[in-house]
């Protein structure tokens, strides 16, 4: 039980649980070669990389789970009978730009002392925007939309002839999935323009 004096109780008291594991999960692992060290410069810049990076007010209710944003975003565009979805701010994704203002002196001089001057980079950021999929036919069988329907599912649905019953969110994902430039805003003609095009790929 954890007690705020602002807000009041955060955490219910209650019992602390923990998962004991399978007998299939207890094994001994037999370590051929011998544990490697590392020189004492390489543990100080490792310590001065943990301080430099260490998140001094974490707390995980900060940090929104992006898939069920995803999923929440999803259901909105389907009440709201929008004909795209929101895109969602990812807030798990490393903030490659402060990392390399606060600590990249550190890890490039970590690089020279532990990985004997191989280039160390960091990950580009990438933009949360969605870039149009520009695939090849063989390729957009197996591609999925941002929705998590692949084109296969969608093709099972035409056959039963019920694309009607999809909803507008998921047809214009799948169109653009499939590099359609020309996306109707009517249901009943994005129906049409799909159908049209499974009988072309068949």
């Amino acid at each position: 039980k954890e007690v705020n004096t602002e807000v009041g109780q955060e955490y219910p008291p209650g019992f602390h649980v923990i998962y004991l594991p399978f007998t299939d999960d207890i094994r001994s692992l037999d370590i051929l070669t011998p544990m490697s060290t590392v020189s004492d410069d390489a543990l100080n810049l490792a310590t001065g990389l943990i301080k430099k990076l260490n998140l001094k007010k974490y707390h995980p209710a900060n940090y929104e789970n992006p898939g069920l944003q995803k999923h929440y975003a999803n259901l909105q565009a389907l009440a709201l009978k929008k004909d795209t979805v929101d895109e969602i701010n990812d807030q798990t994704l490393p903030k490659t730009e402060e990392i390399e203002k606060r600590a990249g002196k550190l890890l490039q001089s970590f690089k020279l002392e532990v990985l004997d001057g191989h280039e160390l980079t960091l990950p580009k950021a990438t933009s949360s925007k969605r870039k149009a999929d520009r695939t090849t036919e063989g390729e957009s069988k197996k591609a999925k939309t941002s929705t998590g329907f692949s084109t296969e599912y969608i093709k099972k649905i035409f056959n039963e002839e019920k694309l009607a019953s999809l909803t507008i969110p998921i047809l214009v994902e799948f169109a653009k999935s499939i590099g359609m430039k020309k996306i109707p805003k009517k249901k009943a003609d994005l129906v049409s323009q799909v159908e049209e095009w499974f009988d072309m790929n068949k």
